[in-house]
């Protein structure tokens, strides 16, 4: 339950994505390209203490492989 509530927490004081990308994620043919995932997932790192985005290697276009962990 501590992780939703982290979550929870997380969410309500953040930017909401659609408000970062510039529109609704899941909108019909609108995708978001990895910098702007990349840029929305790190600033949520830097402002909160219970996300942190790690660097597990290199993808084939040579960009970071990220994993994002959430917890309380």
């Amino acid at each position: 339950m501590h992780g939703l509530v982290a979550l929870a927490v997380l969410f309500s004081t953040q930017q909401s994505p659609a408000a970062s990308l510039g529109f609704e994620p899941g909108t019909d043919s609108v995708l978001a390209d990895w910098t702007q995932v990349a840029t929305y997932l790190n600033g949520l790192a830097q402002r909160s203490p219970y996300v942190r985005v790690d660097t597990l290697g290199r993808m084939t276009e040579g960009r970071p492989f990220h994993l994002l962990t959430i917890t309380s």
